[in-house]
């Protein structure tokens, strides 16, 4: 099986509403690993890794999150995986 990664900065109303343990559960129910937290600009940073599909998917529902959290702005960049990284962690 392919694995692949991206890595993704997400603007809006993010901090402070469960966006990250958000995608933590939306991460588990996918099966992906990786890792989102917090950046002293309000944005959150999301690393996550596994089938392409499941990460397309991912993408796909974090950019609808549920209220309070609301996505203005997602920025994608594929990057190596890292089979370091087991399970999703908040930061």
């Amino acid at each position: 099986m392919a694995v692949f990664a991206l890595k993704a900065r997400v603007w809006g109303v993010v901090q402070g509403v469960g966006f990250r343990a958000y995608a933590r559960s939306l991460a588990n129910s996918l099966s992906l690993s990786g890792y989102a937290k917090n950046l002293p600009d309000g944005s959150v940073e999301i690393f996550v890794q596994g089938k392409r599909e499941s990460i397309d998917a991912f993408i796909s529902h974090i950019k609808n999150a549920p209220p309070p959290i609301l996505v203005q702005k997602i920025s994608t960049q594929e990057v190596k995986p890292d089979e370091t990284v087991k399970g999703f962690k908040i930061l």
